[in-house]
């Protein structure tokens, strides 16, 4: 793998010609690949959140389900003013569908749907009002995109799908450079 840095982006390509790029990397992967990076050039520390697990017996075999409620898959801190001496709170929540363009957000109703859950909408939308940096970023079969939370919440997306490619005014892309992912935090610059 070969990294270098590019008008101020980072820009990781691999170095394995049959890999197409990583592609194939799972999206939580790609997206700790990238925060590893960040915190090696001290421009932010991501780290992925684990909501506790539980699970519970039934007819059909074991249930998994969660102990507690969450809005966010990563959570850690961005680095900005001189000598990086100031940081804000970043929350983000990560989605993947290949195979559909929108991204549902869902009603209290449809807990079990693919898509934004309610409660984790509405915490990334507080956690934002307080001052961090909440954010939602999604690969669909078109791209990787990310936006802001309170951004998408002007749009009223509960119980509908939002489109990025509808909403480029929103939703930023993330560009991969030669086939290659990521640099979603610069994007947002």
């Amino acid at each position: 793998m070969i990294v270098q840095e590019h008008r101020k982006r980072i820009i990781i390509r691999s170095t394995d010609p049959g890999a197409a790029g990583m592609r194939g990397m799972d999206f939580e992967k790609e997206i700790m690949l990238a925060a590893k990076e960040y915190w090696r050039r001290k421009i932010a520390y991501i780290q992925k959140f684990e909501v506790p697990k539980g699970y519970r017996k039934t007819p059909n075999g074991d249930k998994v389900f969660y102990k507690s409620k969450t809005g966010y898959d990563f959570i850690g801190s961005r680095f900005y003013g001189p000598n990086n001496q100031y940081a804000r709170s970043l929350f983000i929540e990560a989605k993947s569908n290949k195979t559909k363009s929108g991204l549902p957000f869902l009603l209290p109703t449809d807990p079990d749907q693919f898509g934004v859950k309610y409660h984790q909408f509405e915490a990334l939308c507080d956690l934002e009002k307080l001052g961090a940096e909440s954010y939602i970023l999604f690969r669909n079969r078109e791209g990787v995109y990310i936006a802001r939370a309170l951004a998408l919440r002007k749009l009223n997306p509960y119980g509908r799908s939002i489109f990025p490619i509808e909403h480029s005014e929103i939703w930023i892309e993330v560009k991969r450079v030669q086939g290659v992912w990521l640099d979603f935090l610069n994007a947002m610059q």
